[in-house]
């Protein structure tokens, strides 16, 4: 795996967002809906969109109630533990 490789990158980001969402019982069946919805529109500019992403996964974990610095802070320290 590559780390400045931009397609394995968008996938484990796009993996990432949907173990979040299946942890929270979000239905399988609203994907597609969405991805049409998504691929639909314009394409937007990538410096809006990053925004969007980090102030609507806040949004998310206030209404999951999930402390999202905080778990943004366990998981560097856990990738950052050598295995053993």
């Amino acid at each position: 795996m590559q780390a400045t490789d931009q397609q394995e990158r968008g996938d484990r980001f796009l993996e990432e967002a949907l173990e979040l969402l299946q942890a929270k019982g979000y239905s399988r069946d609203r994907i597609p809906a969405l991805v049409d919805y998504v691929y639909g529109r314009a394409v937007g500019d990538p410096l809006q969109e990053v925004g969007g992403v980090m102030v609507t996964l806040a949004a998310f974990c206030g209404t999951a109630g999930i402390d999202m610095h905080e778990a943004g802070e366990s998981e560097l320290a856990r990738v950052n533990t050598p295995a053993m």
